[in-house]
């Protein structure tokens, strides 16, 4: 986080680990526990979506509900490697960064872009886009 321009808002209970990274960037991160409900519109306000997790087998097949959401608030998504097919979908589709331990340059997004991450959301990862695969299941039970 060079730039002092970037700031972090963490949707999630308080832990040393935030206390951690608060310290290191005073005045720039901001934790908050909010309710369900009240998620996408702090989601909003962001650019970037940050979805790290372990590597392991799990993690390795997941498909977190939160890609689709930082998506469809408009935001790009800053991913693990190797999680599930989303690694190969963020780069091919330009819809965020691969966090590998390297430097990633961040830059505000324009609405164009918002509105076209929100639209791959909704074409690609909606129940809406999985409707005739749920047809042809329902079928074949």
């Amino acid at each position: 986080m060079t730039d002092p321009l970037v700031r972090i808002i963490f949707l999630s209970p308080p832990s040393s680990l935030l206390e951690n990274i608060a310290m290191r960037f005073p005045g720039r991160t901001l934790q908050q526990w909010i309710k369900p409900e009240d998620v996408h519109g702090f989601l909003c306000i962001a650019d970037y979506g940050l979805l790290i997790r372990e590597k392991n087998q799990t993690n390795g097949t997941a498909s977190p509900v939160k890609f689709g959401e930082y998506l469809n608030a408009g935001l790009k998504v800053i991913l693990s490697k190797n999680i599930g097919d989303f690694s190969d979908l963020v780069t091919s589709h330009n819809l965020g960064h691969i966090y590998a331990n390297d430097h990633i340059k961040l830059s505000p997004l324009t609405f164009e872009e918002r509105q076209r991450l929100n639209e791959f959301a909704d074409l690609h990862l909606s129940k809406n886009a999985y409707q005739s695969a749920y047809r042809k299941l329902r079928l074949l039970s």
